[in-house]
């Protein structure tokens, strides 16, 4: 018996159980966001921070990542989501997404940084994977798209980072 145990154990711990911090965007060429660019952003070069500022409350639920390099460029990126009035985001709902934090009913999205933004903007996104507590954020897994910006943002999460093939073939043409 022991020594199924031990092998039991083994087993479990051999296992990976890695989790990812990563945001990935790809942007067709001439967004404007994004710039017709791809890349990989880790903790590894840049800050990562999430927050949850107005979780569950009358107005609605919703999480900010904000990104800035380490070295000192004035390059950041802010990715904002948020679920329609009064709800909370739903973990494998896809939503129908306008300009956050303008939207009045509906859900909301804004993907901007290094200085651009969009004024009005539609995307959508799916939060594939979310959990918090006390208003601090343990672990997420979003995907979106706004206008030609494709992005990937996971934080503590098994879940890989989602590429958007379609888009690097249009770019090596």
């Amino acid at each position: 018996m022991k020594s199924i145990l031990t092998l039991l154990f083994m087993a479990l711990t051999c296992v990976s159980h890695s989790q990812t911090t990563a945001f990935y965007y790809t942007s067709e060429p001439g967004t404007y966001i994004g710039q017709g660019k791809t890349e990989l952003i880790t903790p590894k070069e840049w800050s990562i921070d999430a927050r949850v500022p107005y979780p569950i409350t009358t107005i609605r639920e919703q999480i900010q990542f904000n990104f800035r390099k380490l070295d000192d460029s004035p390059n950041w990126w802010t990715v904002s989501f948020a679920a329609p009035a009064g709800s909370v985001l739903e973990v494998g709902k896809t939503y129908e997404a306008t300009r956050f934090p303008f939207q009045t009913t509906g859900a909301g999205l804004d993907f901007s940084g290094s200085g651009r933004g969009n004024n009005t903007l539609t995307g959508t996104f799916t939060v594939l994977e979310y959990t918090w507590s006390e208003g601090k954020l343990i672990s997420a897994a979003f995907d979106f798209k706004q206008l030609g910006d494709h992005g990937s943002i996971r934080f503590n999460s098994k879940i890989p980072v989602r590429k958007v093939p379609e888009v690097e073939k249009m770019k090596k043409k």
